[in-house]
């Protein structure tokens, strides 16, 4: 089936009329009915009820039209695509860390696309190391996460970063828990409570172990998850305390963030974007870049 007759095709259905379809595409009528009929012998069923000059589609006919307009559809998005310029690239691979990225990101991707409709993103959520990995693989263009990374041996001076954005960690408990109308509280009487914690394989966490370590309160750790939601469900229903980014407990009413001296003395935790040092950057990655760089600022 080739894409003439496809668009030949969809102009009968309009029409449902050789004749009128035949002055449309400014071809002849007998052209177009020789060309239906090539299509129903290729496609081994009657596509139209014929009633005198009046055609109608039969429900393989309805069937075909589907599957026609949708491909039709896509190959008008492939023109427009290299109309504009950027057939190379309309798309961002772009990857977020569960902790420090779970505010963040959803505004980056909001303010790219609402900026960009033309332009689509595909998200992907794992660990910082999980997704630096994939990144110096070229599997994703752009990573936010912890800027504590650019450190690091593993991946220090490998990738361009813009470090924007910064996040602190609360303890919290649930609104229905007996300390949750506290003030403050001190890293003892965290210890002394069983805790939800992020996955080791995120940076934060390792952060925080050791903070309470170094003072002499090894954290009651009674489960561990890669993720947020996971997180904070299991504080809401008080099963045990836990540390969120201070953002995640804004309009949760489930939620009571208790203010812990010690804990706000190792904070902020840097947000840093990275991508790949690369001359031929698509330019679909620039303008996320750039975008993101603006949507920082409302943040």
């Amino acid at each position: 089936m080739t894409l003439r007759q496809m668009k030949y095709f969809m102009s009968v259905c309009k029409t449902n009329n050789l004749t009128k379809s035949a002055r449309e595409l400014f071809i002849s009528q007998p052209t177009l009915s020789v060309s239906m009929k090539e299509l129903e012998r290729e496609v081994g069923v009657m596509l139209f009820h014929r009633e005198g000059t009046r055609l109608t589609l039969t429900d393989a006919g309805r069937t075909l039209s589907e599957e026609i307009s949708a491909v039709l559809e896509q190959y008008d998005r492939m023109e427009r695509l290299i109309s504009s310029g950027r057939l190379e690239r309309d798309y961002v691979r772009f990857g977020f860390s569960t902790v420090v990225g779970n505010y963040a990101a959803p505004v980056i991707c909001r303010s790219f696309l609402d900026s960009h409709p033309d332009l689509r993103v595909r998200i992907t959520q794992d660990s910082g190391s999980n997704l630096l990995w994939q990144l110096e693989r070229k599997q994703l263009d752009v990573v936010l996460t912890g800027a504590n990374y650019g450190n690091k041996p593993r991946w220090a001076g490998k990738f361009d970063t813009m470090i924007f954005n910064e996040t602190d960690m609360v303890y919290c408990v649930s609104a229905e828990s007996p300390i949750a109308g506290k003030d403050t509280i001190t890293m003892e009487e965290i210890a002394k409570n069983p805790v939800i914690m992020p996955d080791k394989t995120f940076p934060v966490s390792e952060m925080l172990e050791k903070l309470f370590l170094n003072e002499g309160y090894p954290l009651n750790i009674i489960l561990r998850s890669p993720q947020l939601f996971t997180i904070e469900r299991f504080i809401a229903t008080g099963v045990a305390g836990g540390f969120l980014p201070s953002k995640a407990c804004i309009g949760n009413t489930m939620l009571v963030p208790i203010y812990c001296e010690k804990l706000k003395e190792s904070q902020p935790v840097k947000i840093g974007l990275y991508w790949n040092r690369d001359s031929e950057m698509h330019d679909s990655v620039r303008l996320f870049l750039s975008s993101a760089k603006e949507a920082s600022r409302a943040m």
